[in-house]
């Protein structure tokens, strides 16, 4: 019998959901910092992370992780929005002041 990271298809999911999760924010980040060093590289490899995360969720078929990794990523992408950045309480702006 073959086992990996784990045996059960919801904690596999939670795992890349995690996973997948921080990649698009790592990528997030370096697209807005043009002048970091060695961008293109770091880009490459969290884009690969990114891609194998999302094709790992849909492998798993764990329908929660997929569903928080969409509402996860939905937020994270629209907070960034500089049109929202205006109407956005000073709670969640203090949210995206870290990235």
């Amino acid at each position: 019998m073959n086992t990996g990271v784990t045996m059960n298809k919801n904690t596999l999911g939670v795992i890349t959901f995690v996973i997948a999760l921080g990649a698009l924010w790592r990528v997030r980040v370096l697209l807005a910092a043009k002048e970091e060093p060695n961008r293109g590289r770091h880009l490459l490899a969290q884009g690969a992370l990114l891609a194998v995360g999302v094709a790992l969720l849909a492998m798993a078929h764990s329908a929660t992780s997929s569903a928080c990794f969409a509402l996860g990523a939905g937020l994270m992408l629209t907070s960034s929005l500089p049109l929202l950045n205006v109407a956005l309480p000073a709670c969640m702006r203090s949210f995206s002041a870290f990235s």
